[in-house]
């Protein structure tokens, strides 16, 4: 990748803790990086591969995606692909079984 090194530290941060977080807890946390990095504009990552087959996935299931189904989504795709052993935890029919 071609990213600054305070990119990647972000990055980093946000990817091993957002995915952890309620809104309140990630809306506070990004505002403290925010404010450590003033500097560091995060550009979007480009992840068109994963949207067009979430896309057709859900398609052929007769579902619709949300932007927040898709930020979690992609914070599990991301995660998995760090981790061994991944646990998604929330309500009944809060998407856990279509992620």
């Amino acid at each position: 990748m071609d990213l600054d090194e305070k990119e990647l530290l972000i990055r980093a941060m946000c990817s091993a803790n957002l995915p952890k977080f309620l809104k309140e807890d990630k809306d506070l946390f990004e505002c403290i990086v925010r404010d450590l990095y003033p500097d560091v504009q995060l550009k979007p990552l480009n992840m068109a591969f994963m949207e067009e087959a979430v896309g057709c996935i859900l398609d052929k299931q007769k579902k619709s995606i949300t932007a927040q189904f898709k930020e979690k989504l992609l914070q599990f795709f991301d995660t998995s692909n760090l981790r061994f052993g991944v646990m998604l935890v929330g309500p009944p029919n809060g998407g856990k079984t279509t992620i």
